[in-house]
């Protein structure tokens, strides 16, 4: 297996493509994950939940 730093067949500006930070990839939002944390809060609660 050939390490993605030492084979470089892209080029110019395409090595940073699978980074964190891709434009085409936007990352969630802590505004986006609270509803959804909110949710499973709630499931977890119904179930029994806190359990320590």
């Amino acid at each position: 297996m050939v390490s993605p730093l030492t084979e470089d067949k892209t080029g110019p500006g395409e090595a940073d493509r699978s980074g964190a930070t891709a434009p085409e990839l936007p990352q969630p939002t802590a505004q986006d994950l609270v509803p959804h944390l909110r949710g499973l809060a709630r499931s977890l609660r119904e179930r029994g939940g806190r359990r320590t």
